[in-house]
C-alpha cells in the first residue's frame, strides 16, 4: 500500500468500522483498489451499514462546523468593516455618540457569532459521541 490514498481510505475504514480493509492494486492498473471478499460473518452487512451511517453523520457534522466557521468569518468581516467606518466617522465628528453605539453593537455581533460557533461545535461533538468508535467496535 504505497499509494497515500489507499492508506487514508484504509485508516478511515479501520477507524470507523473497526475492521481493516485489505486493498490490493495491480501495478499500473487504474481504478479503485479491489478488496478482499467479505467475511462469512452474518453480521458483516449490518456492520458495514453502521460504518457508512457513522461516516455520513461525521461528514454532516464536519459540514455544519465548516458552515459555522464561514458564518463567524462573514459576521466578523461585516462587523469589523462597520466598526472601521463608524470609527472614521466618529473621528470626523466626535460629538456624534451614535458611532460609539454602532461600534458596540458590531462588537456584540462578533461575540454572539463566536458563541453560536461554540454551541454548534459542542452540539456536533455531542452528536458524534453518540456513535461508536472503531476501537469500541473491535472490542465487542
Amino acid at each position: 500500500m504505497d499509494d497515500p490514498t489507499e492508506q487514508t481510505v484504509s485508516f478511515i475504514s479501520t477507524a470507523v468500522t473497526g475492521r481493516a480493509v485489505i486493498a490490493t492494486t495491480d501495478s499500473g492498473a487504474s481504478g479503485p483498489p479491489s478488496t478482499a471478499a467479505p467475511p462469512s460473518d452474518p453480521t458483516y452487512p449490518a456492520q458495514q451499514a453502521s460504518g457508512m451511517a457513522v461516516q455520513s453523520v461525521a461528514q454532516s457534522m464536519a459540514i455544519a462546523i465548516q458552515d459555522a466557521t464561514d458564518m463567524l468569518r462573514n459576521v466578523s468581516t461585516i462587523a469589523t468593516t462597520a466598526m472601521g467606518v463608524a470609527a472614521a466617522k466618529w473621528i470626523e465628528t466626535p460629538e456624534m455618540v451614535l458611532y460609539k453605539q454602532i461600534i458596540d453593537t458590531a462588537q456584540g455581533l462578533i461575540q454572539t457569532a463566536a458563541g453560536d460557533f461554540l454551541t454548534i461545535g459542542q452540539n456536533a461533538a455531542t452528536v458524534l459521541s453518540a456513535f461508536p468508535t472503531g476501537a469500541s467496535k473491535s472490542s465487542n
